[in-house]
């Protein structure tokens, strides 16, 4: 029976403290068990004393910095993906389908070119300028036009040789422009009238059936 009435003495007491707004256990702490160290109130006292925020503001600061890292380096890896499958998928299509016997291999990369500009894609616009100012360039490398680059083959160029030259460097200055910005808007009127430039001096050096 005493038992019984310790476990009710001590029951009335902690429920007592509870209602006074009183820590439960701070009368046993000290008289049913000396020595004993309140160790949950001292960490309450400690996180409560503790000023978390620099911590939090500094772990912000890196998390945007993060985010903004991590956005820009997946955009640019897009760009990278869409322009080598672009590439990819020109090069499967040409394998796939050989040109005909009476057609020439440019024949079968022009089509190639004009199914890029068919599409409703910015992107494949531009990639149709790019593919179509290197076919100009394999062109009169073969033809033994001098000069390094286009540009300089085209400065090389007297105009009476050539009817399509201020076609032709429309159309390359817009290449050199998507080439030094991927990113550059591309009307396709002006897309369109590059490649029509293009493919007047490709038929005009005779390379087009």
């Amino acid at each position: 029976m005493a038992l019984d009435f310790n476990i009710s003495e001590i029951y009335n007491q902690v429920l007592g403290n509870l209602y006074r707004n009183v820590d439960p256990l701070s009368s046993l702490s000290s008289n049913d068990a000396p020595g004993r160290v309140d160790f949950t109130g001292q960490a309450a006292h400690i996180l409560n004393t503790v000023d978390v925020s620099p911590i939090v503001s500094v772990l912000r600061t890196i998390g945007i910095i993060a985010t903004i890292v991590f956005g820009v380096l997946f955009v640019w890896i897009l760009l990278k993906m869409n322009r080598y499958f672009a590439e990819r998928a020109v090069r499967l299509k040409v394998e796939w389908n050989p040109p005909k016997p009476a057609e020439s291999s440019y024949d079968a990369k022009w089509k190639e070119v004009r199914e890029h500009l068919s599409s409703i894609r910015d992107a494949e616009w531009k990639f149709a300028v790019i593919e179509a100012d290197k076919m100009i360039e394999d062109v009169m490398e073969q033809s033994g036009f001098p000069g390094k680059g286009l540009g300089e083959k085209l400065m090389a160029i007297d105009k009476s040789k050539l009817q399509s030259l201020d076609d032709l460097w429309a159309a390359h200055k817009l290449r050199n422009l998507i080439a030094h910005d991927p990113n550059v808007l591309v009307q396709y009127r002006d897309a369109l009238r590059a490649i029509e430039g293009f493919e007047k001096a490709l038929r005009e050096l005779g390379v087009l059936s």
